[in-house]
């Protein structure tokens, strides 16, 4: 759960600029011959309009797809792949440094996000919210790295700062689910569990209306899922308490109205 992100290599787009190119090809002169034809010697202005049609869109699609594939690529920053292979091989230390070194030459929200995932790993939460922030301030729409910075504040004690941080956030992007799930999450740890119900609940309702609004899947799915897990436990908990005491009250009157009764008697 970070700002780690796998990016999609351009091995896949050039199979599909190849299939597209084909298909073209063939359309293009299966309708060339058939214009050629003498059943169609009539028609050949209008299908040669046709043809160019087709010809031109599919032209434009793999245009847009090698665009894509190329922003894509150049999307992935090498210093952050280098830097996630360093802490899984031990090395967290010195992959924090050289990503302090390279965001003071040129700061980038991925490389911040990168040092708060690995920040976050060693359990050190007032540094990864340090980082987090620096991501944010740098991709303020990133819904992601909003969410981080709180979870790493709430970890690292911050929690009623962490809570103000997504109130904030969620009034500028009322639609957005990810905040109010973070909140229960941060309510959660501060021993708040009606609070977190009810934060967990309007953030269920959001993502169910406005599911492209949720920006952060891939960051708190283990969240939400915990969370799920959780307050339908401390759901089912409280109201089994709740018919204890019923069944309680019941019981009581009964052996009240007995009382009354043999008295009476």
């Amino acid at each position: 759960m970070g700002g780690r992100r796998k990016p999609a290599g351009p091995r896949w787009i050039g199979y599909v600029v190849f299939v597209v190119l084909v298909v073209g090809a063939l359309l293009f002169q299966h309708f060339h011959g058939w214009t050629r034809s003498s059943e169609a010697e009539a028609v050949n202005g209008s299908v040669d309009t046709v043809i160019g049609l087709i010809v031109l869109v599919l032209s434009l699609f793999a245009v847009i797809v090698i665009a894509a594939g190329i922003y894509v690529w150049l999307k992935r920053d090498p210093v952050v792949v280098r830097a996630y292979g360093m802490a899984r091989d031990g090395q967290a230390d010195a992959a924090l440094e050289m990503l302090r070194q390279k965001i003071a030459v040129r700061p980038k929200a991925v490389r911040a996000a990168a040092m708060g995932w690995i920040l976050k790993q060693a359990d050190r939460y007032a540094e990864a919210a340090e980082a987090y922030a620096i991501a944010e301030s740098l991709e303020p729409k990133s819904v992601t790295y909003g969410i981080e910075h709180a979870v790493a504040m709430a970890k690292s004690g911050q929690r009623e700062a962490a809570l103000t941080h997504l109130r904030d956030l969620s009034e500028g992007r009322p639609s957005e689910g990810g905040y109010p799930l973070a909140a229960a999450a941060v309510l959660d740890e501060m021993g708040r569990p009606a609070d977190a119900r009810k934060q967990f609940r309007r953030a269920e309702e959001l993502l169910e209306k406005f599911p492209k609004a949720y920006h952060a899947r891939q960051t708190i799915s283990a969240l939400r899922s915990r969370l799920a897990q959780r307050i339908g436990r401390d759901e089912a908990t409280g109201l089994q308490a709740e018919l204890h005491r019923a069944f309680g009250q019941r019981a009581r009157s009964a052996a009240t109205i007995r009382d009354d009764g043999a008295n009476d008697a």
